[in-house]
């Protein structure tokens, strides 16, 4: 494989790492809102999830796709 191909799928696996970080991002800041906001919203202490995982659970796989970034860096 030539450096120009190899070059190419670090930088598309780089993309798609980015784009799904910034995705959780926005799906933890906009749809899963923390225990202190839930409660200044709806003034009780809902537990919010999406697809069955929580808001730490996506915090985790947005920490693990950080780190896949900073390798593929």
């Amino acid at each position: 494989m030539d450096k120009s191909k190899l070059n190419f799928i670090i930088d598309a696996l780089m993309f798609l790492c980015m784009m799904a970080m910034a995705g959780l991002g926005f799906l933890m800041r906009y749809v899963l809102p923390s225990g202190r906001d839930a409660w200044a919203n709806y003034g009780s202490k809902l537990q919010f999830s999406w697809l069955g995982w929580d808001r730490h659970a996506w915090g985790d796989l947005h920490l693990y796709l950080a780190f896949t970034l900073l390798s593929l860096l």
